[in-house]
């Protein structure tokens, strides 16, 4: 049996090596990064919020016509738009308006891509709307019996 010498590998391969999985490594780095930083913040999306609040506190308040709590209430949404807002107390006039909710720059296409996909922290978008109601003035008595009697008379002379 001859003994055949073991298989080696050159030393040129043995010393490029290390070199080149340096090289590689360096190379990815900013690669792996940034693969790192898109797919680790996941769609964080805004977190967009209304409060409505009014002095004296305590009103109800609707929201496009659905029933939200009493002031100071808030209520999240999903897109922009000009909201109905009605607050109602007993003692108080009623106040009802419309309200633009308008967006941010940072929320105005191209840059929302931006924010509500690749940001990896959670954008947030707060609005306070803050109104004053105003007491209900009662109508004196004489005032509203004088309207009845001029409507009365006006129905019997239409007769």
């Amino acid at each position: 049996m001859s003994s055949a010498p073991p298989l080696r590998r050159p030393a040129r391969a043995s010393r490029l090596r290390p070199t080149l999985g340096r090289a590689l490594t360096l190379r990815g780095l900013p690669w792996l990064a940034g693969a790192v930083l898109l797919l680790g913040t996941g769609c964080q999306s805004t977190h967009r919020r209304l409060t409505i609040d009014s002095q004296p506190r305590g009103a109800l308040v609707l929201v496009d016509g659905e029933r939200i709590g009493f002031t100071p209430a808030s209520i999240s949404y999903d897109y922009y738009a000009t909201r109905r807002i009605t607050l109602v107390k007993d003692g108080f006039e009623t106040q009802s308006w419309l309200q633009p909710v308008k967006p941010p720059l940072w929320q105005i296409p191209p840059a929302d891509l931006v924010t509500d996909n690749f940001l990896p922290w959670q954008a947030e978008d707060r609005r306070v709307v803050r109104r004053r109601l105003m007491p209900k003035t009662l109508a004196r008595t004489e005032d509203v019996l004088g309207r009845a009697d001029d409507l009365r008379s006006r129905s019997n002379t239409e007769r």
